[in-house]
């Protein structure tokens, strides 16, 4: 994928973008070099989201803006999206008893609970 997007980014003669593999938690970035933090399908495979959701805020500058893209299923679905997908993809985290591709607003309030980014239901 990064290859990929090197290629893309060469393709284009874009100079402003830097492709790295690393750890979610911790980023290792300064804080707050960014004004635009964006996860895209990949929440749902993290043990602590609260931690991941942390260093995004921690890497984004104040007034910057946070995207959290994910998974988010009709609860009769759900079975058959995780059938086929854990047939492909084995390290999806399961945090609540239920479907590991069942991200929804419950569990994205909750985290920004805890990272403090919220502090009452609106």
């Amino acid at each position: 994928m990064i290859r990929q997007a090197e290629a893309a980014q060469e393709a284009r003669g874009l100079a402003n973008m830097d492709w790295r593999v690393a750890p979610a938690d911790p980023l290792p970035l300064a804080d707050n070099p960014f004004s635009l933090v964006i996860m895209r399908y990949s929440f749902h495979h993290f043990q602590h989201p609260d931690k991941v959701v942390a260093e995004m805020l921690r890497a984004c500058r104040p007034g910057g803006r946070i995207l959290i893209a994910d998974i988010a299923q009709p609860e009769d679905k759900v079975a058959g999206y995780d059938e086929i997908e854990l047939l492909r993809d084995d390290v999806c985290v399961d945090r609540r008893g239920g479907s590991a591709h069942r991200v929804d607003g419950e569990l994205l309030y909750a985290v920004s609970i805890v990272v403090g980014v919220a502090t009452k239901r609106r």
